[in-house]
């Protein structure tokens, strides 16, 4: 027992973060303006760029959930919310799997810097994806030793997550891979009552502000190359990219030698959930903890031999020790960031994940003109939430919309910060008032080689700093 309480209070101190998701701003604001007027985000009044464009993302209870947290407890509150989370989700795939518990710890742990680069970011919606997945994977332990009882509380949690993050395809892909299995191991009776699970949880997911319209939106941004856009949906780094395929290819050799042996059952269930999360962590790397979740998953369901002796466990002292040392640790090391980022404003535009310009919104508050901006992508949400004045050009909402040209709304960022062919009209175009871009980008060297040259008398640098620089559209 003090085990467990120390390995997830080492859990809980390991994520408690700060929230630097470059999408913090934009959600906070949709968030307040649901408890201010009651209207929810579907509609786009933010940017510049596809006014009034319709979405049905499934954002309703996230920024609710942040903006509440936000205006009662500041970024601790968030920090604290992030660190709860992620330690049920622990709990929740802890309790999934039966082993060793020590071993269980070792490799829960070290799933962490694995995925890393998803964790990383602090309180955001993804987080509850991961939560409610391994929510669904205790449920189908539950259901898979026999106690099918737990199958009632699908319909309820696919209802919270269709309201909260677009990951809850994750989950129906775990029913259909259990179904799959039943249907492997000729449980006619079984398979059909997890089938009407998985169809009651499917119209309970239809109880949303958007109903069917989630899925097509799910169904776009599956459709549009955002790898190529954005970098969490790019492909794991190379090391992660050959430790996964090389798994990968043991799981296959496994099924073929389980297969053709017939010495015992082949564990349908986690073979085909690693291998399909494994699969999709390739593609994209903000898919890598459901797939070392479902790697745990399968480690510890098809009974591989213990890295530790069962039957000589570890002197009781040894991880009690370990589990105290590691959360002093995190103590020294990562609490004080997170204390820095959380009490020190200039510290969260300076040290957050994106580096934030501050000062030139300082600046742009002071101005009397308002209007439309030309920004930086990685600024959008947080200009959102900063500059309510103002519209934005492009933000984190906005890669898989489809402009009118036919391209991504991020595509037509990159034309301009870029000096492609058009892009001073394309600012003419879209009424651009202000731009707000980093300092030393390909547009900033060119308007300030326009300048010194007098060449262009339409737009007027008024302020620069270390991260960024205003430029004035007079005309």
């Amino acid at each position: 027992m003090i085990q467990k309480f120390l390995f997830f209070g080492l859990i809980f101190v390991i994520f408690l973060l700060p929230a630097t998701d470059p999408d913090f701003g934009w959600q906070l604001r949709c968030g307040q303006q649901f408890l201010t007027t009651g209207q929810i985000c579907a509609k786009n009044t933010f940017s510049v760029l596809l006014p009034n464009y319709e979405w049905a993302y499934p954002i309703l209870v996230y920024p609710v959930i942040l903006a509440l947290i936000f205006e009662r407890f500041g970024f601790w509150g968030l920090s604290a919310l992030n660190a709860l989370v992620i330690t049920a989700a622990y709990a929740f795939l802890f309790h999934s799997i039966k082993n060793n518990n020590f071993q269980k710890m070792v490799f829960l742990l070290i799933v962490i810097p694995l995925s890393w680069v998803v964790f990383s970011l602090g309180f955001r919606s993804q987080i509850f994806s991961v939560l409610f997945f391994t929510i669904t994977l205790f449920i189908i332990s539950k259901i898979r030793g026999g106690k099918s009882r737990f199958g009632f509380f699908l319909p309820p949690l696919f209802l919270i997550w269709a309201n909260t993050h677009g990951g809850l395809v994750f989950g129906f892909l775990l029913l259909l891979i259990l179904i799959a299995e039943q249907l492997y191991q000729k449980r006619w009776q079984v398979s059909l009552q997890t089938t009407l699970l998985l169809i009651s949880s499917f119209l309970a997911s239809l109880i949303n502000p958007f109903g069917f319209r989630i899925y097509k939106e799910v169904l776009i941004h599956s459709q549009v190359p955002l790898k190529t856009l954005i970098a969490e949906w790019v492909p794991p780094s190379p090391l992660h990219f050959a430790f996964l395929t090389f798994i990968l290819l043991i799981l296959f050799s496994s099924v073929l030698f389980s297969l053709i042996n017939q010495k015992r059952a082949l564990p349908v269930f986690p073979l085909l959930s690693a291998c399909v999360f494994i699969l999709l962590a390739l593609l994209a790397r903000r898919n890598l903890p459901f797939a070392y979740f479902s790697l745990i998953f399968l480690y510890f369901e098809s009974h591989f031999p213990s890295l530790f002796s069962t039957k000589k466990s570890l002197p009781f002292f040894l991880p009690t020790s370990l589990l105290m040392i590691g959360i002093l640790i995190v103590v020294f090391l990562s609490l004080p960031k997170t204390q820095r980022l959380n009490t020190n404003w200039q510290a969260f535009c300076d040290e957050s994940s994106v580096v934030y310009p501050c000062q030139a919104v300082e600046f742009l508050k002071k101005q009397k003109i308002k209007g439309n901006i030309y920004n930086t992508y990685e600024w959008g949400g947080f200009l959102i939430w900063q500059l309510p004045e103002f519209k934005v050009f492009v933000d984190g909402r906005m890669p898989a919309w489809l402009h009118s040209s036919g391209k991504s709304p991020y595509t037509l960022f990159l034309e301009i910060i870029q000096r492609q062919p058009g892009w001073d009209k394309s600012l003419r175009t879209y009424k651009i008032k202000w731009l707000l871009i980093q300092n030393g980008t390909f547009l900033d060297l060119e308007l300030q080689k326009s300048a010194s040259r007098r060449t262009k008398d339409w737009i007027k640098e008024v302020y620069r700093d270390k991260t960024a620089v205003v430029y004035s559209v007079l005309k």
